[in-house]
């Protein structure tokens, strides 16, 4: 069976002391400037509700939701998912 792992990330520009393996860089979703934060041990990825909406990304409900944990200790119940959104950062 497969389980979900826990998150690694931010809340509210909030990095908990204990995540030095993360790195936060500058990119753009849709020609929206956005932070991201990267995890080298993270498993998959996860994306602000707040910044779905902005970026009017296309969203896809999961048959069944889950809670995640923040670096910050704050859980998040994940609902949806978005396919194919294209990151850029610097070059890349």
């Amino acid at each position: 069976m497969w389980t979900i792992p826990r998150i690694n990330a931010a809340l509210e520009k909030r990095q908990a002391n204990y995540q030095t393996s993360m790195v936060e860089v500058e990119g753009k979703i849709n020609q929206t400037p956005i932070s991201i934060l990267i995890d080298p041990r993270a498993s998959l990825n996860y994306i602000s509700p707040n910044l779905v909406e902005k970026c009017k990304l296309p969203v896809e409900e999961f048959a069944n939701s889950w809670l995640v944990q923040l670096a910050t200790g704050a859980k998040r119940k994940v609902i949806s998912f978005v396919k194919n959104c294209a990151v850029a950062m610097d070059q890349f």
